[in-house]
């Protein structure tokens, strides 16, 4: 027997239920299998539990290296920087990072959600958030990588790239989602994943152009003025 679930797909019966621990393993080494089984059963909670420790690790180890990196970048015996003020600001810098990976998780959910339905597919919008919370799991990874290498002379390049890899692991899993929760191909649920930051990108480069165009009189004028 199976029960409808709010994906427009069904539940089979004998779809068990998987801890925590389960889904954590699964969406690493089984993430088609697992994130299907995330956009039919909805586990809301873990998703939460998941997603916030990894903006809370986040949020963690940036506040932890910011000092290290602005001592570093701006010396205090110069001037630059108050003796207390890097350790001050590590509070508010993981704060921020913790909320503004939360709204952007619950931004994210409601704009792929949105394109979706223009694109004519159906699917619950409490799955996608769901998966898009354990689509963030390889985040911490990044994160990791990118302290770890980061604390050591020389390797602030290959730093970097950890976070990249990171992030294109997640990224890869949010299309995983998005296809499993709409039940769409691959290449609809990367072009779901990819459209808003092709629109954001878009409207930055226009306002530059504006911006430059408006600028334009500026310049000429005082280049006039300076002769």
């Amino acid at each position: 027997m199976e029960t409808e679930t709010g994906n427009g797909g069904h539940m089979p019966r004998d779809d068990q239920p998987m801890s925590l621990i389960e889904l954590v393993y699964a969406v690493l080494f089984r993430p088609v299998s697992a994130l299907g089984y995330v956009a039919r059963a909805r586990p809301v909670k873990e998703a939460l539990v998941v997603a916030f420790a990894v903006y809370i690790f986040q949020g963690l180890l940036a506040s932890a290296r910011l000092p290290a990196e602005l001592t570093a970048r701006l010396p205090a015996e110069a001037g630059l920087v108050p003796g207390g003020l890097p350790a001050s600001l590590g509070f508010p810098v993981f704060v921020t990072s913790v909320l503004a990976a939360a709204v952007g998780w619950f931004l994210a959910t409601a704009v792929f959600h949105l394109l979706a339905g223009f694109m004519g597919h159906s699917g619950s919008g409490t799955a996608l958030f769901a998966g898009l919370g354990f689509a963030a799991l390889p985040l911490a990874f990044g994160a990791t990588g990118n302290f770890i290498l980061g604390s050591l002379a020389g390797l602030g390049s290959l730093a970097a790239l950890t976070t990249v890899a990171g992030l294109a692991w997640s990224l890869s899993l949010v299309a995983v989602a998005i296809r499993e929760t709409y039940g769409t191909t691959t290449g609809r649920a990367t072009a779901v994943l990819f459209l808003p930051l092709a629109a954001i990108i878009g409207i930055i480069i226009i306002i530059t152009v504006t911006m430059v165009i408006a600028a334009l009189p500026l310049v000429n004028y005082f280049g006039a003025h300076s002769l």
